[in-house]
């Protein structure tokens, strides 16, 4: 099998880039007051837009696929992980959740606690919480890639079924 890669959606990212960088004249405005709670409200805000700018340029500007599917496993390239290769041997099912509006795939691993172990300090609480949430360490959205949820959710299930069966077999 040849890699399945699926990118990111940009222009979701591209227009929530825009709906930011109307609030910096806004905080901006709120500096020409002299009224000090409007300066330090001004100052937060401006610290949280530039910091969700750089977010989404950074990932505006990353050309790697979201996720790669490959005979080797699954690659997700959404999340912080430290190890961003999930074996399909490591991976004993698939299945999905709602988290609001937006739609998540939950990929079940056969040690979750080694799993969140393995990452980094800052990154470890966010992974407990998914996995209290969900059952699960690792959570894939599906709002912010370029396929639809059924048609990822069946790739997925179709590789674990093929590689997931035939890394058993050469045990």
């Amino acid at each position: 099998m040849t890699e399945i890669k699926i990118n990111f959606k940009k222009a979701q990212l591209s227009l929530f880039l825009l709906v930011m960088l109307f609030f910096i004249p806004i905080a901006f405005a709120l500096f020409l007051t002299n009224n000090l709670l409007f300066i330090i409200l001004a100052s937060i805000l401006l610290l949280f837009i530039f910091g969700i700018i750089i977010l989404i340029l950074r990932k505006l500007l990353n050309f790697k696929p979201a996720l790669i599917i490959s005979q080797s496993g699954l690659q997700d390239n959404t999340n912080h992980l430290k190890n961003p290769i999930i074996k399909w041997e490591n991976i004993i099912g698939i299945g999905e959740a709602n988290h609001g509006s937006q739609k998540l795939i939950l990929i079940m691993v056969k040690d979750p606690e080694a799993f969140i172990f393995s990452e980094n300090g800052s990154w470890q609480g966010v992974y407990k919480n998914s996995f209290e949430l969900y059952g699960t360490p690792e959570t894939i959205s599906i709002s912010n890639l370029q396929i639809k949820d059924e048609a990822l959710i069946k790739l997925l299930n179709e590789s674990l079924n093929k590689y997931g069966k035939s890394n058993k077999r050469g045990r």
